[in-house]
């Protein structure tokens, strides 16, 4: 006699497939007057179509927009930070001659603004716990959630 039980296979690897990253304001880009500069040529394009057509293609051309400015202008922060700590450090031992004393001014003061950005990243960061925290929310509910993924990933 035969078994009645039929063979099958598991896979167990989990491949998370990821989307495109969502669009964010930053807060930060309001300081800056290239941000006013990229909505404004925006808002100011001709688009073919009705009122809101016309408003939705000018939405999605200033989101595009600004994504591919902040990519280009900031960059990976962390990375920015390093490099400018880097170059700071070696400018350090020649800080008597009157140029490298310049540029290492220069160099602190965008140190300083790439720590200010941060600091306001994080400072949302906080506001957002403070406010949702540990109450029975959604906003709870998916931050543990997040950080279980994350856990159990490592």
């Amino acid at each position: 006699m035969g078994s009645d039980h039929c063979p099958f296979s598991v896979l167990l690897s989990h491949k998370q497939v990821l989307g495109p990253k969502p669009f964010y304001f930053e807060s930060y880009w309001i300081d800056d007057e290239e941000c006013h500069q990229i909505i404004n040529f925006g808002w100011q394009k001709m688009v073919p179509g009705g009122p809101a057509t016309n408003w939705v293609a000018k939405l999605d051309q200033c989101r595009r927009d600004l994504k591919l400015w902040s990519k280009t202008k900031y960059g990976s922060r962390k990375e920015q930070l390093l490099t400018l700590s880097k170059r700071l450090e070696e400018m350090q031992g020649n800080i008597d001659q009157p140029r490298y004393l310049i540029e290492a001014e220069a160099i602190s003061k965008s140190i300083d603004d790439l720590w200010k950005i941060e600091e306001q990243w994080k400072q949302q960061s906080r506001i957002n716990w403070l406010s949702a925290g540990d109450k029975d929310t959604k906003f709870f509910h998916l931050s543990t959630i997040q950080r279980r993924q994350k856990n159990i990933g490592k």
